[in-house]
């Protein structure tokens, strides 16, 4: 199936305007670029906003219009697409806002600190401690932390599968499921994916592009085979949560998503792919005039409340 022609019309309007460029930009103007289309935001303060340790908070968005105001509802962890060095917690706020009240569960939204700022691990290191703070506070805070779903997109899906590896290792297995919308799962050269060679340029997330970004998040190439860079290079997958990849057609990332899910089936581990034709990678971007990029939110919306 062809490119969606909205998201076509996006794609050659973003080259026009020096998209392919962006590797050889520096940071200040990766992001200025970026910055230049901002993400809907709340119209009002509608959560609660936690301090995990300097320069690193959590928000909480609990659903507005509950018919059973007070009781202890489960939670849904989420990790927005942030390419490891873009944007901020408050680009997470609508979605997260309409996902707590469309589900009657709180929202948390996890956001560590942007590299190269902070390079790796520290940013994933952050990411922890958020988990730890909800885990060990979740009665003072009136949440339901059993069962909970982890929720990740792009980057923050790469770092949602990390933490859930991490979590079982440790034998923590309060996260149910996890929700992962093209993830990047393998930064190595261990493996080659047809994908990551058929869209290696011309659908918004270029090779040149990805690379840049990730020397922005890693230290150093041996991070690349890191398991909490690359999850899909894990040696042990048994014990990890239910699982909903939604990957896109024109996603380099694709192949690398599709594998993942091959070793969840080979440990067991109840696992479900949806991938849908026409779509790229970071298609939720266009969500308000795409109406199959809607579908996948509501498709994982319904996988969280029945399985």
């Amino acid at each position: 199936m062809a490119v969606n022609p909205v998201i076509l019309r996006a794609i050659q309007r973003a080259y026009r305007h020096g998209h392919a460029d962006l590797p050889t930009k520096s940071l200040e103007q990766v992001r200025h670029y970026y910055y230049q289309h901002p993400i809907e935001q709340l119209s009002a303060h509608v959560y609660e906003e936690h301090a995990i340790k300097p320069k690193v908070s959590l928000r909480i968005y609990r659903p507005s219009m509950s018919k059973s105001t007070g009781k202890c509802k489960p939670v849904i962890f989420y990790l927005r697409a942030s390419a490891y060095v873009l944007g901020s917690i408050e680009d997470a706020g609508y979605f997260c806002h309409t996902l707590a009240n469309s589900l009657d569960v709180n929202v948390i939204s996890i956001e560590p600190r942007l590299s190269p700022e902070q390079k790796f691990p520290e940013p994933f290191l952050d990411c922890i401690a958020s988990i730890e703070y909800i885990y060990n506070h979740h009665p003072q805070l009136n949440l339901d932390i059993q069962n909970a779903t982890i929720w990740g997109e792009s980057s923050g899906a790469n770092i949602a599968a990390a933490l859930c590896q991490y979590l079982a290792s440790e034998q923590v297995n309060f996260i149910s499921k996890q929700i992962l919308f093209y993830p990047m799962l393998d930064y190595s050269n261990l493996n080659e994916y047809h994908s990551k060679r058929l869209y290696a340029e011309g659908f918004l997330m270029d090779k040149r592009l990805s690379d840049w970004f990730l020397s922005q998040y890693v230290r150093t190439v041996d991070d690349y085979e890191d398991i909490r860079v690359s999850p899909l290079l894990a040696d042990n997958f048994a014990k990890l949560p239910k699982t909903l990849l939604i990957l896109a057609q024109y996603d380099p990332m694709r192949d690398e998503a599709a594998q993942y899910i091959e070793r969840l089936r080979d440990a067991k581990v109840s696992v479900h792919g949806l991938c849908l034709p026409g779509m790229i990678h970071g298609f939720l971007w266009y969500a308000p005039r795409v109406p199959l990029a809607r579908y996948a939110i509501e498709y994982a919306a319904d996988y969280i409340k029945n399985c």
